[in-house]
């Protein structure tokens, strides 16, 4: 991850740590449509800027956001922007951890194997 912040004093953050990896971000419709707008940027733009500094640094992601809310109600309502972040969305609702079903890790594998080219562009939850 880098210089460790006692000898620098470079503190880096969630989005720069994850370079190269995955973020998740449970319970992503809790987060301000300014939020929400920021990582649309760091998402598009594939770049950072640290506080204080004026030079973006490139970060290669990717995302992994989960949630218990209806989004298509919340989009609705105009409480979460779903134009403002690009979702391929998994819906596993009515799976829970307590009957878990065989055929999730089914689906899971083909949604990731779809999903998983860099440029790809699939249909919105």
């Amino acid at each position: 991850m880098g210089r460790s912040r006692e000898r620098t004093g470079i503190r880096v953050g969630l989005i720069e740590a994850a370079r190269g990896g995955t973020l998740f971000l449970d319970e992503i419709t809790n987060t301000s449509l300014a939020m929400q707008a920021r990582l649309l940027r760091v998402l598009q733009e594939r770049e950072v800027r640290r506080v204080g500094e004026n030079t973006p640094r490139q970060v290669d992601i990717r995302v992994l956001a989960a949630t218990n809310a209806n989004l298509a109600a919340l989009v609705t309502e105009g409480s979460f922007g779903g134009s403002v972040l690009p979702l391929k969305c998994r819906d596993h609702r009515g799976a829970t951890t307590a009957r878990p079903s065989g055929d999730i890790p089914l689906a899971d594998q083909q949604f990731l194997k779809t999903h998983s080219e860099p440029d790809s562009v699939h249909g919105r939850c």
